[in-house]
């Protein structure tokens, strides 16, 4: 009985998350791209205690 109501609120949620999750990650994927090239340059170097994590 509620699983019509779940899923339509359900789509309904993801459509809105995946908006602003698309938006956020846009952002985040800018400042992680440039941050990973301010990490990968020692990360390649190889810490050995830093690949661990």
């Amino acid at each position: 009985m509620g699983i019509e109501s779940v899923k339509k609120g359900y789509r309904i949620g993801i459509e809105t998350v995946w908006k602003g999750y698309g938006k956020g990650m846009e952002r985040v994927w800018k400042g992680y791209t440039r941050s990973m090239g301010k990490v990968s340059k020692p990360y390649g170097k190889g810490k050995p205690g830093s690949a661990i994590r």
